[in-house]
């Protein structure tokens, strides 16, 4: 939902009509929440929770360290005790109050998260590759998904590039989904599953980058037998 401005840029009309059958899809959970808990809350409860996840005293910015209710049975009874919307809006409180008190730290943990996002979940992408000490095996797979990984995320940044300076109608479009899609992870958590739905958009802007090179390869390689 949050790239379709994006998507349908041009077409205003056809943006509002799908952005409309979004929203009524998007109705009866809307309707089932305010029966259940009697407040206006469109889709989820838990942007507070996130949010206080990621920005609190005890965050390393990437993990929720067992501080979530489902591990922390300190957290479940507070939770039980309050209710999820109370919870929530606490936990929400407490993450804003922390993150004005503490801008330089907020800014490391947001830093760490955008990392960990392109890296695929470890916000010391070199120092973890160089020094991972798993078994053979173990070590191999890691740096392979993390190799994978920072090549995609950078391929896919030179895509993005290239389809602007080719003023490809695509490039908005499709650049919304790496730009804008991850911004919400930087702020909360970042999981390297939260950025499974735009993979293959990378892996598109990835593609499109290699075209690029085999293409200057190639002319390359033509004009010096030419010679």
């Amino acid at each position: 939902g949050v790239v379709l401005p994006f998507l349908y840029w041009k077409s205003a009309r056809r943006g509002l009509l799908v952005l409309l059958v979004a929203i009524l899809c998007c109705v009866p959970w809307t309707v089932r929440n305010f029966e259940t808990f009697h407040t206006l809350d469109p889709l989820r409860t838990v942007m507070g929770l996130s949010l206080w996840l990621g920005n609190n005293p005890q965050s390393d910015g990437i993990n929720t360290n067992n501080q979530h209710p489902i591990s922390s049975s300190s957290e479940r009874s507070l939770y039980t005790a309050q209710g999820e919307i109370t919870y929530n809006n606490q936990k929400e409180r407490e993450a804003l109050e922390y993150m004005r008190d503490n801008p330089g730290r907020t800014a490391q943990l947001m830093g760490r998260r955008f990392v960990a996002i392109w890296s695929g979940g470890t916000p010391n992408p070199i120092h973890d590759f160089l020094h991972q000490k798993a078994p053979w095996f173990k070590s191999l797979w890691f740096r392979w998904v993390l190799g994978f990984n920072l090549f995609a995320a950078l391929t896919a940044a030179a895509g993005i590039v290239i389809l602007f300076r080719r003023h490809n109608p695509f490039a908005i479009p499709v650049s919304a989904f790496p730009i804008v899609f991850p911004i919400a992870y930087y702020v909360t958590l970042a999981p390297p599953r939260y950025r499974h739905p735009i993979d293959p958009v990378l892996l598109l802007l990835s593609a499109v980058t290699m075209q690029a090179i085999w293409q200057n390869i190639s002319k390359y390689t033509v004009s010096t037998l030419h010679k």
